[in-house]
């Protein structure tokens, strides 16, 4: 006889809510809607802090995925922020100048990334783990920025690619990097018979690339064409200016041992890089 009342009242109370649904349900929703605002107070409060957090992390290399999952974080927090006060101007200028420093994080980031780069052969020889750790990241910012469709095509020399922005800081990067490079070795050159010597560089540094740097790269980044590209076009110029610009025109000597080190290049990059066409060709220097 219990069971039988407590079953009738609690049929009588769930009657009466399901009567009041529709206010139950606004309740409800509104509840929800509170506590989201209040998570997102939270974390638009928060932000400073975090900031600060990050910007200390930044001094440690080891620590740049973090940094960038943080960072991404903090920007998908503050972008709703905004989109919200998109109809108050004074607000979005207040909320602006609270998220500022988002922006600071992400420009230091962009700097150390250069930076690194530019050291890529250093890093893949003595630091592979932090090389992979910084290519993560731009892999992720590549997938991105593919995914909005914000992708430039550039060229360098004769290699060609469609790249987001963190893409192009890291060939820009690697572009100085070879540059320097090859300034190193070939800027005091002043005769033929110099830049010929000097040339040998080329093979052992593209060895190099391809034994531990393409390793650390995503296939889709093609660091060893584009390093070819790099080196063997600007020796390809080296070259002409050497042999065009002389003063005299080159020897029978000078032709003979000119055409042996073609030889012998094109044998290098075929048998120890198998690397069988290059443009430009070295015979019509």
């Amino acid at each position: 006889l219990r069971s039988i009342t407590t079953a009738s009242a609690t049929s009588t109370a769930t009657a009466s809510l399901i009567h009041q649904y529709p206010l139950v349900a606004s309740v409800s929703q509104a509840a929800t809607n509170i506590r989201a605002t209040l998570d997102l107070l939270d974390s638009i409060q928060s932000i400073p802090e975090r900031v600060v957090e990050l910007l200390d992390l930044l001094e440690d290399d080891d620590a740049l995925i973090e940094v960038h999952t943080e960072l991404i974080q903090l920007e998908a927090d503050r972008d709703p922020a905004l989109a919200r006060a998109a109809d108050s101007p004074a607000e979005q200028a207040q909320l602006a100048i609270h998220f500022q420093e988002v922006a600071e994080v992400r420009a230091k980031l962009l700097k150390r990334i250069r930076q690194l780069f530019g050291r890529t052969l250093e890093l893949a020889r003595s630091m592979p783990q932090l090389l992979v750790a910084i290519l993560i990241i731009v892999s992720k910012e590549e997938a991105a920025a593919a995914a909005a469709g914000d992708l430039t095509a550039v060229q360098y020399f004769g290699f060609e690619a469609k790249l987001g922005r963190y893409g192009l800081l890291m060939m820009d990067a690697l572009d100085r990097a070879a540059e320097e490079r090859f300034m190193g070795h070939f800027g005091m050159t002043s005769t033929l018979a110099e830049v010929l010597e000097a040339g040998a560089f080329v093979i052992e540094d593209l060895e190099q690339v391809y034994d531990v740097v393409r390793p650390c790269f995503p296939p889709q980044f093609r660091v060893f064409d584009f390093w070819i590209s790099e080196y063997h076009t600007r020796l390809y110029n080296k070259l002409e200016e050497m042999t065009l610009s002389s003063a005299a025109p080159l020897t029978a000597a000078e032709i003979l041992v000119f055409i042996s080190w073609v030889r012998e290049y094109q044998a290098d990059m075929a048998l120890r890089l198998g690397v069988t066409s290059l443009e430009p060709q070295l015979v019509e220097s």
